[in-house]
């Protein structure tokens, strides 16, 4: 958001991209066992979290070759 905020103060205009990554999370669940040991189980859960991507402007819509330095034309 940071990165989205500069470009937007900067060219007046952003371009973003968002939307959902999965993950898995390992989880312990700590239990007695039959003989009174603790004994750990690990469980995966599934989380969808939302992620957000700040588009490069000039790798975007203008000339690619902004962002190069003495690019041979």
């Amino acid at each position: 958001m940071r990165r989205s905020l500069k470009t937007c103060l900067q060219y007046g205009f952003v371009v973003g991209n968002y939307g959902w990554e999965e993950k898995e999370i390992v989880v312990k669940k700590y239990a007695l066992d039959d003989a009174g040991k603790v004994a750990a189980k690990k469980e995966i859960i599934n989380i969808n979290v939302p992620s957000y991507d700040c588009m490069d402007l000039r790798q975007l819509l203008w000339d690619p070759g902004c962002k190069v330095q003495n690019s041979p034309r």
